[in-house]
Order: C-alpha cells, then structure tokens, then sequence
C-alpha cells in the first residue's frame, strides 16, 4: 500500500498504525509482545528525552548494541527529532570504530553494556566530549526516558532530512555514510507498492535476525512496519536461535543471505523445526546454487525470492521474483532479476556506452529513491552519481529477456 501524504517521515510509519490499529502487534521480543501503540509511546518518549539532552535538527545520534526492541524505539525516536540515526558496527576493530565515530560527528551514543570494554576503548581516542546512554536487559530506553512526554515533539521534519546514516566501505576501504533520507525512504514504498510480487497479509509477521548495522536489515524491517507487519526480533544471527524462534514466533516472513540459509538447513535442529509457518523467504547478497535453493524448497516448503540492491539505494534495485525461480534453469538463478517499478538500469562500457545484450558493462541505475550523497565527501560523491545516475561499480549482463 501507498500511504503517502498521511505518511511523509519514519516516525509517521509507526505513528499511522498506533494511531489506525493500535492493538495491533508491531514487535515481538521472546514472550512480549509490543503494540503500535506502545511502540509509539516509547518513541515519542525517547525522542522528547533526546531532545532534552541536545539532540537537535541534523545531529547524529549513535548506536552501538545488537537487536533489542531499543533498537526499533531508538531509530523512530531519533527520526522524530530531525535528528540521524548513525548505528555503528559492534565487529569493528577499536581503530575503525573510532574512525567512524569521528567521521559522523556523533556526540551522543546509546550503547549496550556488553560491548562496554570496546566503546570505551574507542571513545577514549576520540577527539571531544561524547555522551554515553547505557543500556542493558535491566536498564532500556523505555525504563531510562519513562518520566518524558508520550506526546510526540511538535517539530516539523522534512522529507529531505537525513533519517539514517549506514557506514559503507564499498571497494575504496575508506569509510562513506550513505546519507537516507524520510522521503528516500518513502519513496522505496512506492517502488514497492507497484510491485506485483509484494503483498501483504494480515497474520504476517517478520522473523529479524540480521545485523541492525547493516541496511538488509533495516531495509526489510521498515517495509515491514509501514505495512503494518510485526516484527519478531532475534538478537543476532545464531542457527539454533533463529530456529527455535520459527518454532516459538511462527513467523511467514524470512530474509537470509544464501550462506545463512545453508547455515540455518545445516544445524542439526533443522531437521526436527516446523517450517510450514513461512509463506516467503527472501535473499541477497550473492546468487544461490541450484543444490541449495532445492534443498531449502525440499526443507522450507516457501516461496523465494531473490533481491539485489545497496545501501546507497534504501531498499531493493530489482528482484527475482517467486515465478522466476526456474530450478530447470540454474543460469537464471544467477541472476537479480528485474529491475523494480520506477527503477531503470543501464549497462554501459568504460566510456559510457550502452553495451549489447549479453555484453559485460557496469550497471548504473536511476531511482526514486536513492541516497541523498555520502556524509562530507562531496567529490566521493560526485564520482558515484552523474546526471540522476548512480554508478554501482558493479558489473553485470543483461539477457535477451
């Protein structure tokens, strides 16, 4: 569905179903289960709490910690302040996460005690002041900001306002935030929406256990929630964790790259998991092999389908749709599939020449929804985006159909 103009902004995604459905669950966390509604409250209290603490139009505000619901209350929190949400890599070495600590200029940071020995490492060769919000299972955002107004703050936030900040290294090792903005966002729902293969059903909920650093997982989870479908939150990914949850949560909704679904096929639970909850997984990342697609169709009796996109791109550029996963044809399995609604590619040589159908050439692809540029690195940026193209360093092939 389109829900625009009533939705603009990512606080707006969340504010819609509180306000449509409010006993509807939007996330599932072990036996808890949390409303739009409660959803909302939590975010118009986090934001009214970092508002107090500074947060103010175009600041970066950071988080380092792995899934949690703090997780989902903190990045529509901060999106309700005109704020940016910047979350930070807990795999990084101290010397790269200081890195991008100092590159985003954040100066306020929530952060999961676990990973307390590498934050402040890290902080501690940072240059200025940087405030900390420790959370851990005990003390959350929601026990941290309870005593702020559950009203959300009256502040207008532009479409064109930067909702998120994702660190990419890409191929040149130096460190980019790709800079997403509300409307970026909004926009990838209407690639969305006029696309056939997406639908959405009122039991879905979608079982989360990728990397919340990663734009994967963003990505899916926000699709999601402006359609009104849950979220059960896995920590992070582990085989056995994210089969007992299928058993527990009975989710319909799964996203994996290859390596994780083999992964996930190999643990030994596998064998003995109820998997006729799901109704569609999907993947990215790399191509699937014949052997394991038919393994996971024999074990995960679903739908699949493939999507190719990138972080500069707030969602999918193309997918390959259920219909078109030909186990007849493993070449084709190879393959991205099509280009989604509102979104073109080109394939071009050195010189920005179109190539023939099955030419090799560098994909470059125009859409509605592509990021605002890279954080502070204008001429990074320039060298990646040319008259509305965004030049994916990429090679790929078009087939004659």
């Amino acid at each position: 569905m389109w829900l625009y103009p009533e939705v603009r902004t990512l606080g707006q995604f969340i504010e819609y179903h509180a306000r449509k459905t409010p006993d509807r669950r939007a996330l599932v966390w072990g036996d808890r289960t949390i409303s739009f509604a409660d959803y909302d409250r939590a975010a118009n209290r986090i934001a009214n709490g970092l508002i107090a603490r500074g947060v103010e139009a175009g600041h970066r505000v950071g988080f380092f910690g792995l899934n949690s619901p703090d997780f989902y209350f903190a990045l529509t929190g901060t999106a309700k302040t005109r704020g940016a949400f910047t979350v930070f890599n807990w795999r990084l070495a101290v010397p790269e996460l200081v890195q991008l600590i100092e590159d985003s200029q954040t100066r306020l940071c929530i952060v999961e005690r676990a990973l307390a020995d590498l934050w402040n490492e890290a902080i501690a060769s940072c240059q200025g002041q940087i405030e900390t919000i420790w959370i851990d299972e005990t003390t959350t955002l929601e026990t941290i900001f309870a005593d702020q107004p559950a009203e959300k703050p009256d502040i207008f936030i532009s479409e064109e306002d930067t909702a998120i900040q994702l660190y990419t290294s890409g191929t040149t090792g130096i460190p980019k935030g790709v800079m997403l903005t509300h409307g970026g966002f909004n926009r990838m729902r209407l690639c969305e929406h006029f696309e056939p293969a997406y639908h959405w059903e009122e039991d879905d909920i979608f079982i989360n256990p990728l990397p919340n650093f990663h734009l994967l997982s963003i990505g899916i989870a926000f699709q999601c929630l402006y359609n009104g479908v849950g979220i059960s939150i896995v920590r992070q990914f582990n085989p056995a964790m994210v089969l007992a949850t299928i058993q527990h949560d009975r989710p319909t909704l799964l996203t994996l790259t290859p390596t994780m679904i083999q992964m996930l096929l190999d643990h030994p639970d596998a064998q003995t998991t109820d998997f006729s909850s799901l109704r569609l997984t999907l993947y990215a990342g790399s191509p699937i092999s014949l052997g394991l697609i038919k393994r996971a169709i024999e074990m995960m009796p679903c739908k699949f389908m493939q999507f190719y996109g990138a972080t500069e791109a707030n969602g999918a550029f193309s997918i390959l749709r259920p219909d078109e996963h030909d186990l007849n044809d493993e070449a084709k399995l190879q393959s991205c599939g099509r280009p989604l609604p509102l979104i073109e590619f080109r394939i071009v040589d050195s010189e920005g020449n179109e190539v023939p159908d099955g030419e090799p050439g560098e994909l470059l692809i125009r859409a509605p929804a592509i990021f605002m540029g890279y954080w502070n690195q204008p001429e990074t940026t320039a060298k990646v985006m040319e008259s509305g193209w965004y030049y994916s360093g990429d090679v790929a092939r078009r087939e004659g159909e």
